[in-house]
């Protein structure tokens, strides 16, 4: 969360809005993230949301033209379908990934919620067996 004032036309990539909608998940840095999340709002142009969530959570909160927020997924697309190229074989050695996985990303911290993720993809398991699930990243507060 970091705002760069600027005079012409900006594009901001709105992750969440977390910082102002849930501060108590960010307990050293709460107020610091919300005011560059309002200065970036105040100052972009256009905005690129990773989920149809935070786009309308954007728009509800700070009434942003609908038309001004793309929803663009960080993921597959909607039917599933793995980004061209995958991973290559020396990395799922390196790793021991098997051939069909769910890869999770992120800082390891309360807010991201690996418990429902992990208890999810247990559900996804009993339908698909041979597909494992891969969590990275580094550790945040409370991990």
């Amino acid at each position: 969360y970091d705002s760069v004032p600027t005079r012409k036309p900006a594009v901001a990539t709105i992750h969440d809005l977390f910082p102002i909608t849930s501060p108590e998940w960010f307990p050293d840095r709460a107020e610091k993230n919300a005011a560059a999340i309002r200065a970036t709002v105040a100052t972009a142009s256009r905005f690129v949301c990773d989920s149809e969530f935070s786009r309308q959570d954007l728009i509800r909160s700070f009434g942003v033209d609908p038309g001004r927020a793309t929803t663009v997924p960080l993921g597959p697309g909607s039917d599933g379908t793995p980004p061209e190229g995958g991973l290559d074989e020396a990395s799922r050695a390196k790793f021991g990934l098997p051939g069909r996985f769910f890869f999770a990303i992120s800082t390891l911290e309360p807010r991201k919620n690996f418990p429902r993720l992990i208890e999810a993809f247990a559900r996804f398991r009993e339908r698909t067996p041979d597909v494992r699930l891969a969590i990275a990243g580094g550790k945040g507060w409370g991990a």
